[in-house]
C-alpha cells in the first residue's frame, strides 16, 4: 500500500480532474487522492503510464516507449522503494529501475483506488459558474463535470491546443518544445549473439537498441526494440509505420546480419520527449482553479515529469491550505 498524506478535512467535496495518465498524471491524482480530494483521472489510452509503454502480441512484450527509469532525488528514490514493494519495479545492478513484467507496470500502483476514465479522448475544457466542465470528441457522450480543479497532465502541444480559449497558459505552455522518435519492435530469426542486452549506433537513422526478453518477469523468443535517431524521426514523421518499418529494419540488419525476422513492427511516438523544456515545474492559474504540467517543464526525464506533477498537486493544496486552520 503506498504512502497516503494527511487528509484536506477542511474541503469536503473538493473535486479535481486530471487529463493524462503519463507519469506527471499519476502522481498528482494519487498525492490529491492520498490528501482526501476527489479525482477523476482520463487518459485517452486504455492502459496508463503514457511513454512508460509495453506492447504485447502473444507471448511477446516489447517496451516500445522509454527503456529504463533512473532516479536519485529522495522522493523519487522513495516512491521507488514503494512501487518495487508492491512487486510493480526492480532495481537493476546498474542503478536503474524496470516495470516488472513491463515499462507500463512501473506506475500502476499509484492509480489503485482512484477513478480511471480510459480511452476517453477530451477535446475541449470549458469554465462556468466557476467550475471546470469537460467533453470527449463523442458526440453523443455526457460532458462530465463539474469540477473545482483541471490539471493538463499531457504533451505540451496537446496540452496548449485544449487550453486555447485560456491564452496566457496556453501561451507559455506553447514555448515548450517536443520531439518525435520512431521505434522497431523485432524478434530475429535466430541468436545474435550480442555482448550487451544494448546496442548504440554510429548511424544517420538508428540511435540505439535495447533486447527485452532478458529483462525481469520476461519470457519467450529474443526480441529487440531499435529506437531511431531523433532528427531522422521529425524529418521522417509521416512516413508511415510500414515504410518505417521497412527502413529501420534494413539499417539494423546492415549492423545485426539476420535473416527474415520472426516479428517485426513499427511505432511512432509523436511527442516523444522533450528538446526545449520552459524551465519551471508547472504552468498554474490559480484564480482559475487550473495548472499544466508534465516532463516538458522541466527536462526530458521521467523524474522531471514526476517532479511536475507533484508540482501541480501541490498548487491544488496550497489553495486549500487556509481550510486546514
Amino acid at each position: 500500500m503506498l504512502t497516503k498524506h494527511p487528509s484536506i478535512s477542511g474541503s469536503p467535496g473538493a473535486t479535481v480532474a486530471i487529463i493524462g495518465a503519463g507519469a506527471a498524471g499519476l502522481i498528482a491524482a494519487r498525492t490529491l487522492h492520498g490528501a482526501g480530494l476527489s479525482v477523476t483521472l482520463i487518459d485517452k489510452s486504455r492502459g496508463l503510464g503514457g511513454r512508460l509503454a509495453t506492447r504485447r502480441v502473444e507471448t511477446l512484450a516489447f517496451d516500445h516507449g522509454c527503456p529504463s527509469v533512473a532516479v536519485s532525488d529522495p522522493a523519487d528514490l522513495d516512491l521507488m522503494a514503494e512501487l518495487a514493494a508492491a512487486g510493480s519495479t526492480s532495481v537493476q545492478p546498474d542503478g536503474v529501475y524496470l516495470g516488472c513484467p513491463g515499462m507500463s507496470s512501473l506506475l500502476k500502483p499509484l492509480a489503485e483506488g482512484l477513478e480511471l476514465l480510459r480511452g476517453v479522448r477530451i477535446a475541449q475544457v470549458r469554465r462556468k459558474h466557476e467550475v471546470w466542465y469537460l467533453r470527449s470528441d463523442e458526440s453523443d457522450a455526457p460532458e462530465l463535470g463539474p469540477f473545482d480543479w483541471l490539471l493538463v497532465a499531457a504533451p505540451a502541444p496537446q496540452a496548449a491546443d485544449l487550453l486555447a480559449d485560456y491564452t496566457e497558459v496556453s501561451a507559455q505552455i506553447a514555448q515548450a518544445r517536443m520531439a518525435p522518435r520512431w521505434t522497431l519492435m523485432v524478434v530475429p530469426d535466430g541468436d545474435l549473439e550480442q555482448a550487451s542486452d544494448r546496442i548504440w549506433f554510429e548511424d544517420e537513422v538508428l540511435d540505439f537498441a535495447v533486447r527485452n526478453d532478458i529483462k525481469p518477469g520476461r519470457s519467450g523468443p529474443e526480441s529487440w526494440v531499435v529506437h531511431a535517431r531523433q532528427d531522422w524521426s521529425t524529418a521522417n514523421l509521416e512516413i508511415g509505420p510500414d515504410t518505417a518499418r521497412d527502413r529501420l529494419l534494413a539499417g539494423f540488419r546492415a549492423y545485426v546480419p539476420q535473416g527474415h525476422p520472426r516479428y517485426v513492427a513499427a511505432h511512432r511516438w509523436r511527442f516523444a520527449e522533450v528538446v526545449s523544456p520552459l524551465g519551471v515545474d508547472c504552468v498554474p492559474d490559480p484564480d482559475l482553479r487550473l495548472a499544466a504540467g508534465g516532463d516538458w517543464c522541466l527536462g526530458p526525464h521521467v523524474t522531471d515529469a514526476l517532479a511536475s506533477g507533484r508540482a501541480m498537486a501541490a498548487q491544488v493544496l496550497a489553495f486549500y491550505e487556509p481550510a486546514l486552520g
